[in-house]
């Protein structure tokens, strides 16, 4: 994966879901709170932060297998971060016992890469 990529399918395994927000959305949105969660998703390659939002945070369970489909990566601050779209869907994938995702490899986070955009 590279920053900045579009339309990208990933199965992978759910590693840690954090709640970082939880905040009030105005009443002309029927009085809905918005749940934002960062969630630590990876293979055996490596390993990646994606922002959820409200039903999405509650597929992604730690442990589970998750298929994401049409996602981004957006930059964060120089970091990477997979985020959904409109177009984007996730959802709970039930895989053979023999093709299960067993580790995954949070040596090779690509969330803690920092990247520095340069002007030649």
């Amino acid at each position: 994966m590279c920053p900045l990529s579009r339309n990208v399918n990933l199965v992978l395994k759910v590693s840690e879901v954090v709640l970082t927000q939880a905040a009030f959305i105005p009443p002309f949105h029927f009085n809905r709170t918005l749940k934002v969660a960062e969630v630590l998703l990876g293979d055996t390659t490596g390993s990646i932060l994606a922002i959820l939002k409200n039903e999405e945070i509650e597929v992604a369970s730690p442990g589970s297998t998750v298929e994401l489909l049409n996602v981004s990566i957006v930059m964060d601050h120089g970091y990477m971060r997979l985020v959904l779209n409109p177009w984007s869907s996730i959802k709970p994938l039930i895989l053979p016992q023999h093709t299960q995702l067993m580790h995954v490899n949070l040596s090779r986070n690509l969330s803690n890469i920092e990247y520095q955009k340069v002007i030649l």
